[in-house]
């Protein structure tokens, strides 16, 4: 936080400001009497008031904005009025500022600087009490009072010039205190920035912790539209899960459970087999169900939708799953028998890293026009692929 030099009229009051250990607030204090009895000023042309506070729900920098303009244009009167003397500003001079209103806006502009220090501790403090809500929020307002921070100190360093003038057209200038004054300000101006190094990262962890909570929200309400049902296993910390995907319904059990999303067929896929007279397209509808945000686990049910006349061959290319960049692939199609049928089983490992969960790939004909495909990547073998495949159960629901 910028040290405050206790800018005053002269008498030697000026702005305190004190640290409250407790809240971890900032609190700022007007030594000035006239602050707490002149009231509102009389500029409602302008604005409704030129009189205001600040504390941390008041956003009434704002208006300073609006009164910088007035004190640029005092300040470009007061040098032009040098040389032409009928020179006339933007605004009527009735409304430019006096000496305790310039230096009342030099202490709203420090002012400015606690509201902001105090918004960043007051999100720290947010956090701290897992309040994410209210540490965005206090936050987002921190960023917009930042937005307009520097044009705010740059008009501070324009009330300085304007109080040297004033000074001067008094006769009481002082050139070590009104030049002091102004080269303080300029270089507030320029070279304050908030450290919000800390308060930013809370704020985006508090974010994050809010959208994963709304995410889980939305998964939970989709999952319980999806007719999915998870229930207590057969075996040692197993879970029987039964799934029902377009005409068909899944079961299997396994040990490790991760969020869940069936995926209906979109598009029809396409697939050409055959050679020479025989050459011809087959299509399938595709219906997968997904486990993980990585697919630990897919299981892919295609169905054969003509042309009738042929008799359909199995559409996945399984070996290409397996057979990937940095995995060594040691089953190429071995004879496996799941769920009651014969298919063909593909696995790989990873070669640089040979500890990590294979990829396991198995296909197989459900009858003569379904095909089911089941891949699994990052699940462990023993633990859950063997039971998963030892499990399923694909069964057509009986139209």
């Amino acid at each position: 936080m910028i040290a405050c030099n206790c800018i005053g009229d002269g008498s030697g009051q000026g702005m305190d400001y004190t640290y409250n250990e407790t809240t971890g607030i900032y609190n700022v204090s007007a030594g000035d009497s006239y602050l707490k009895s002149i009231g509102p000023y009389s500029y409602s042309k302008i604005i409704e008031s030129r009189y205001y506070e600040y504390d941390a729900t008041n956003e009434s920098y704002i208006t300073l904005l609006a009164l910088g303009d007035i004190l640029e244009d005092q300040k470009n009167f007061y040098k032009e009025k040098r040389y032409n003397s009928d020179y006339v500003g933007k605004y009527d001079e009735s409304l430019y500022f006096t000496e305790n209103e310039a230096y009342d806006f030099i202490r709203q502009c420090d002012a400015l600087i606690v509201l902001g220090n105090n918004l960043l501790n007051e999100t720290s403090i947010l956090f701290e009490q897992n309040d994410y809500n209210g540490t965005v929020e206090c936050y987002y307002r921190f960023l917009k009072l930042r937005t307009v921070t520097p044009s705010i100190l740059e008009y501070g360093t324009t009330a300085a010039y304007v109080l040297s003038d004033i000074h001067s057209n008094m006769g009481t200038y002082n050139a070590g205190v009104d030049r002091g004054m102004e080269q303080d300000r300029d270089g507030i101006a320029r070279y304050f920035e908030f450290d919000d190094t800390k308060a930013r990262q809370q704020a985006e962890s508090a974010a994050s912790i809010l959208a994963e909570k709304e995410r889980k929200k939305r998964y939970q309400s989709y999952f319980n539209d999806t007719g999915i049902k998870i229930t207590t296993g057969d075996y040692e910390s197993s879970k029987l899960v039964t799934v029902p995907l377009n005409n068909c319904e899944i079961s299997f059990q396994i040990r490790t459970i991760y969020e869940m999303e069936i995926i209906p067929c979109i598009n029809v896929v396409s697939k050409t087999v055959g050679t020479g007279k025989y050459y011809h397209t087959e299509n399938f509808t595709m219906d997968l169900f997904v486990m993980g945000h990585d697919h630990d686990l897919i299981i892919t049910i295609a169905d054969y939708i003509g042309p009738a006349k042929y008799k359909p061959t199995n559409p996945f290319d399984s070996l290409s799953l397996v057979d990937r960049r940095g995995y060594k692939v040691f089953d190429y199609g071995s004879i496996f028998r799941i769920d009651g049928h014969t298919g063909r089983k593909y696995e790989s490992f990873n070669s640089e890293r040979p500890n990590k969960p294979h990829m396991c790939v198995v296909s197989y004909a459900l009858d003569s026009n379904t095909f089911v495909q089941v891949h699994t990547q990052h699940l462990d073998q023993d633990k859950d692929v063997a039971l998963l495949l030892e499990t399923l159960h694909i069964e057509k629901k009986v139209k």
